[in-house]
């Protein structure tokens, strides 16, 4: 199956209306997240996720606590 052929269009927006408030100055980026996510640089991924380096220094996660991993890669258009 192509990726021209996905139906991309089935997320219900009542699912992620909590993250594209009028009034949150990050609405803009969610947008920018769902509809061209290979357009989202690193500091505005930072930004909407309160990212922070991992090391081995980092402190383990608190009981309950959830941590998320990400990985951004750079890359040149003629390289895709």
């Amino acid at each position: 199956m192509e990726l021209q052929e996905l139906n991309l269009d089935i997320l219900d927006p009542s699912l992620i209306s909590f993250l594209l408030s009028e009034q949150d100055a990050q609405a803009d980026l969610w947008v920018k997240l769902l509809e061209t996510p290979m357009l989202v640089t690193d500091d505005e991924l930072e930004e909407m996720f309160s990212l922070r380096l991992s090391t081995r220094d980092t402190p383990k996660p608190e009981v309950g606590q959830v941590i998320y991993y990400v990985r951004s890669l750079a890359f040149e258009v003629r390289e895709l």
